[in-house]
């Protein structure tokens, strides 16, 4: 009953602060939502699970509510909130904006912010499930098209230290095992040969000019950091992961690293889910486990159109070897940054990516002439490598040319 009543009070109250304008307005449903943390404190310490799970489904509609009366609150954004009830938002233009460097930079007339890490940016780039701009927004930058980012995804990420990343890679086998003949009997011997494999690090970067003006508009300047600079990083992330071709400083991607798909396995008729279930077997059969497949959206949308019998417009026969949300069991990955008419198939483990520095944003007037211009230029950079283990677990091919 304790917590049911305050319940009550604070909706009452978060009602009573809705009615009214400005700073008043604001400060008031901070303090309610203060009030609520303070609430689910005491609630995780003084209520069984099943009466917990209840008050707790209320509490958060009252503070999902609460947040859209703040000012720019919404489904787009992600709160951070202090103990003393400060809002920060959690995207990335206000991280830069809110970066003591760059109070100096801005304020203070420093020639360069300096580096401004953008600690965790791929998961927010990668997993909002949000429109770009509010519905109700005029000003700032109105969003590009952007596509999904998925290659990153695949692979396992770790930090190094070092400009050169060196791993082994197993070439050969002989897996000689088996029961000894008999006691007193030599016992069977197996032969593994590997090579020491080095990958350099590189610099991923880009630059754009952006004049002052636009620097003091902040939530042009959000729009700017969130939409356009990290995601053009990205984009160039993702070809370079999937198709970097090592030479100059490219990536070795995973297509350049990975075994030819075997077209002799072909038969007449095959359609494209044929040549992706003999691909998966390609890798099968070198003892991997493939658990993707990469294709380009014009060829998935050929894969979902195809029908039982064409001529008579049969039904779709994608759903069947569809199960458990994949094409034949792998997952679906869908990317333009593949050539259209080729897949690539492979086991996810057998690739890492190694960060050296997550992307970081720089401003700076020192550039040219900009200083007498008014302008400044925003970088955006980041540096990886990047290591297939074995070039067996992954198959590239073409599909066949369907009549």
């Amino acid at each position: 009953m304790e917590f049911e009543q305050e319940m009550k009070s604070l909706a009452s109250d978060l009602k009573s602060a809705i009615e009214k304008n400005g700073a008043e307005k604001d400060e008031e449903i901070k303090s309610i939502l203060n009030r609520i943390d303070d609430l689910e404190k005491r609630m995780d310490s003084g209520l069984r699970d099943t009466d917990g799970a209840y008050v707790k489904e209320r509490i958060e509609a009252l503070e999902k509510d609460a947040l859209k009366r703040l000012p720019g609150g919404g489904p787009s954004q992600t709160y951070i909130f202090r103990g003393d009830g400060t809002v920060i938002s959690g995207d990335i233009g206000d991280t830069v904006m809110s970066h003591q460097q760059y109070k100096h930079f801005s304020e203070g007339g420093y020639k360069s912010s300096g580096k401004i890490p953008i600690s965790g940016f791929k998961a927010a780039i990668l997993n909002t499930g949000s429109t770009l701009t509010q519905p109700d927004r005029i000003g700032g930058i109105h969003a590009a098209p952007r596509r999904a980012l998925r290659i990153r995804n695949l692979f396992r990420s770790i930090p190094c230290g070092s400009n050169t990343v060196e791993f082994v890679r197993r070439s050969t086998h002989t897996n000689a095992a088996a029961p000894q003949k008999g006691e007193g009997t030599a016992k069977p011997e197996s032969s593994i040969d590997f090579s020491t494999v080095k990958r350099d690090v590189q610099t991923l970067a880009h630059w754009i000019p952006v004049s002052n003006q636009a620097l003091s508009d902040a939530p042009m300047l959000n729009d700017f950091l969130n939409f356009q600079m990290i995601y053009f990083l990205l984009v160039a992330e993702e070809k370079q992961l999937l198709s970097g071709d090592g030479t100059g400083n490219n990536l070795l991607g995973v297509i350049t690293e990975s075994d030819a798909y075997d077209p002799s396995a072909n038969e007449a008729g095959d359609t494209m889910l044929d040549t992706i279930r003999r691909g998966k077997s390609q890798v099968a059969l070198a003892d991997y486990m493939p658990d993707f497949v990469v294709c380009h959206p014009s060829d998935w949308a050929k894969i979902d159109l195809i029908k039982t019998t064409v001529d008579t417009g049969g039904d779709y026969i994608a759903s069947s070897p569809r199960r458990n949300g994949g094409v034949w069991g792998l997952q679906e990955v869908e990317s333009t940054a593949i050539d259209e008419g080729y897949f690539l198939i492979g086991d996810s483990t057998q690739a890492m990516i190694f960060d050296r520095q997550q992307a970081s944003v720089e401003i700076s007037r020192e550039h040219s002439d900009f200083f007498i211009k008014n302008m400044s230029a925003v970088l955006a950079e980041e540096r990886l490598a990047f290591g297939v283990f074995d070039k067996a677990a992954f198959r590239y091919g073409a599909f066949i040319e369907e009549d």
